[in-house]
């Protein structure tokens, strides 16, 4: 009888010496010479298959699988992995995951059209997120949710610096040329995500108290709250609008930022506590279907305040000519022949 197929429960232990003779099934994957064993129960009911105990282990990542597969296509899953060497697991996803000890935990809910991690718990290294994710797959690819970190180490994900100088691009004939402001349909994805971050190691910084929400559909882009902190000091605070649904795109930005240490202007191997310290006050409005409409009509207002600090004479020259800088350096008697340039106080201001 076709409408009631048997059902059959079953013990399984699957063991294999290497799982690259997958190769032929995913070509672009380039998978290890790494041993893989699966064990557990399947316990087949009227409306689900119930999995038990499932253990599988793919080189020292171990995992366990507990929950119920629907016969709607649904599944219901906990599931907890533990592994003392992430780098392996760089080779499937194309990126050198530092060799650290990883840990997941998460409750995987959905179907085929929608896929939902909640209470998902990451550790890699040092590092930890937690949070809530919602996937949806329809027309457009939709993530949603909130994560949230006490401690994020990217430094690993960043390029390495290289001592072979870098290609410089062809000057382009216009600084803002007429390249569309929304092309967000090109991307196929929707999100509208949370990120909270206590702290975020960049390698060479570390940004602190990141609130971040970011929403993406089809011509519009919102970033808001947009909150974070230097680890030296300093705050920046707005919010961030492109909204392109009634037609020409029109953009929003504010931007309020304090006692921030800008490294735009130093010398290499500069002190950050020579930085001058600056505030910012920005709001602008505009619109216009590309980067130069949207550029030429933008109104509001700007305002910058630095305080007394050190910058290098070469970026000096950007704002003064060169014989502004030397005349300010030859009128000050305790001035120093150095590669800086001192400043008490700074004021720009533009409407």
């Amino acid at each position: 009888d076709l409408d009631r197929p048997l059902a059959l429960d079953a013990e399984f232990d699957v063991v294999l010496p290497s799982i690259r003779f997958l190769d032929f099934t995913a070509p672009d994957i380039d998978f290890p010479d790494i041993p893989f064993s699966a064990s557990g129960r399947l316990h087949n009911e009227q409306t689900l298959t119930r999995l038990s105990d499932v253990q599988a282990q793919l080189g020292r990542l171990r995992t366990t699988i507990n929950g119920d597969l629907g016969h709607d296509d649904s599944y219901k899953l906990e599931i907890s992995a533990r592994g003392d060497d992430a780098s392996r697991l760089g080779k499937f996803f194309k990126l050198s995951i530092p060799a650290h000890a990883i840990a997941l935990d998460t409750r995987l809910e959905g179907n085929f059209e929608q896929l939902a991690l909640n209470d998902l718990q990451l550790n890699l290294g040092a590092s930890e997120v937690h949070g809530n994710l919602q996937f949806g797959f329809d027309e457009l690819t939709s993530i949603s949710g909130e994560l949230n970190s006490s401690h994020l180490d990217l430094s690993w994900w960043l390029p390495e610096k290289s001592d072979q100088p870098k290609s410089q691009p062809e000057p382009g004939a216009l600084v803002f040329d007429d390249t569309p402001v929304l092309r967000i349909e090109d991307y196929g994805v929707e999100t509208d995500l949370r990120l909270r971050f206590d702290l975020v190691d960049l390698g060479n910084t570390e940004i602190k108290d990141i609130d971040l929400g970011v929403a993406l559909h089809p011509r519009l882009l919102r970033i808001e709250p947009m909150s974070l902190r230097g680890s030296t000091g300093g705050a920046i605070s707005g919010r961030a609008l492109v909204d392109g649904r009634r037609g020409t795109p029109e953009m929003n930005f504010d931007m309020q930022a304090s006692d921030l240490r800008l490294g735009l202007a130093a010398v290499e191997g500069q002190s950050i506590d020579t930085y001058p310290e600056t505030d910012i006050n920005m709001t602008l409005t505009g619109r216009g279907f590309t980067r130069r409409e949207l550029v030429s009509s933008l109104d509001g207002k700007i305002r910058i305040q630095a305080g007394p600090g050190k910058i290098g004479k070469t970026t000096a020259s950007l704002f003064f000519s060169d014989f502004m800088t030397d005349l300010i350096s030859k009128l000050n008697p305790f001035s120093e022949t150095n590669e800086y340039t001192n400043y008490e106080c700074s004021v720009l201001a533009a409407d």
